[in-house]
């Protein structure tokens, strides 16, 4: 039992795009928002380069075991397990609670970032775990996701409808949005895949983790526009003043 722990402690963060494509996306996406919407931030460097890493922080924290207060065994979190509604409605409350945290008296800062870390992170895995890329006219972030709680009726599929051949082969003509299944493998359904190809030497399942992997260029592109198109929008919603001060820790 304690090897198995071991194990799944050290594997953990192989769950979802590699921890330091999540950094990298997440800063990158950060950075340029913050550059061009938040002009305080030219004088005050250092504070919002904190505020950064510590969102950074944020989002690679839910890929660490739930034991230790991560979310690995979330399905939503990652839009795993074809929880698409779910992972929906989570980046668009954690923008939601994010507002709620830094318009407070005092503002939550700590619980704002965590809240944007988060959403980012699931943002950022829904392009990993999905279809969305396989389709060559997706070139950009899906319209919805992160503005909407919930997805177009129609547009996701359903539990009965088969989506993959042997788990990793997408059914010919599939439109519809569909993720992967983690830990279960039901017929005729795609699964995420192995974490390691390293070790494991497979290609099996539908996930764009990490380098190597099939489309995950075109996943980690597109997940870094919809990213900064995210953030953007927080910025926006936030109207300037106090709470976006307060978010990036200028004083």
């Amino acid at each position: 039992m304690t090897v198995l722990l071991t194990f799944m402690l050290f594997i953990t963060p192989s769950y979802a795009f590699m921890q330091d494509v999540h950094t990298d996306i997440t800063r990158e996406a950060l950075n340029l928002v913050t550059a061009s919407d938040v002009p305080d931030c030219t004088q005050h460097y250092r504070s919002c380069e904190d505020a950064i890493e510590e969102i950074a922080r944020a989002n690679v924290n839910v890929d660490s075991p739930c034991l230790l207060g991560g979310e690995f065994c979330v399905h939503e979190a990652h839009c795993d397990n074809e929880l698409l509604a779910q992972c929906a409605k989570r980046i668009f409350d954690e923008k939601e609670k994010l507002k709620e945290f830094i318009r407070q008296s005092p503002p939550d800062v700590g619980q704002a970032r965590q809240s944007l870390g988060k959403a980012l992170h699931t943002l950022q895995d829904f392009y990993a775990h999905s279809n969305w890329v396989n389709d060559k006219n997706h070139t950009k972030p899906h319209p919805e996701l992160g503005v909407l709680a919930l997805l177009a009726k129609g547009t996701v599929i359903e539990l009965k409808e088969p989506t993959c051949q042997d788990g990793t082969v997408l059914v010919n003509g599939l439109t519809k949005l569909l993720t992967g299944f983690w830990g279960s493998n039901p017929a005729k359904k795609c699964i995420h895949g192995p974490p390691f190809e390293l070790f494991f030497m497979s290609s099996r399942g539908i996930h764009k983790d990490h380098p190597g992997r099939k489309l995950h260029v075109e996943a980690r592109a597109v997940a870094t526009l919809a990213t900064t198109d995210y953030v953007r929008l927080v910025v926006q919603n936030l109207k300037g003043g106090d709470p976006i001060r307060a978010l990036f820790g200028i004083r």
